[in-house]
């Protein structure tokens, strides 16, 4: 498993990913309404923003997206960390934060949310 920052041809993926990763790993514990309402705003140009404005890594692993993460230093906080539902228990959560924490860290955050 690799992680790096997230470049602009991630999008598209990391849109589908995050909607999967809602969609089966959430499913059992919201309805199908605010699965859809959640997921409906998931579009690539969603996170350009976040990308540029926060530091957004993803896992992969021989070209196939694993997980994302988007952290905030600035304001000491973790927008999202998602997995793959095809990745589950492989530990791409853990290294995902524990990279957000280092880049936090780097900029001199020491605390986060």
């Amino acid at each position: 498993m690799h992680l790096r920052p997230a470049t602009p041809a991630d999008l598209a993926a990391i849109a589908a990913l995050h909607r999967r990763s809602i969609l089966t790993l959430c499913a059992a514990h919201y309805t199908p309404a605010q699965l859809d309402a959640w997921t409906a705003v998931l579009q690539p140009a969603a996170y350009a923003m976040l990308r540029e404005t926060r530091t957004m890594l993803v896992a992969e692993d021989d070209g196939a997206l694993l997980g994302f993460g988007v952290v905030d230093p600035g304001a000491s906080l973790v927008n999202a960390t998602y997995v793959s539902p095809e990745a589950p228990r492989r530990g791409v959560g853990r290294r995902l934060m524990a990279a957000m924490e280092d880049a936090a860290r780097a900029a001199g955050c020491t605390q986060l949310r």
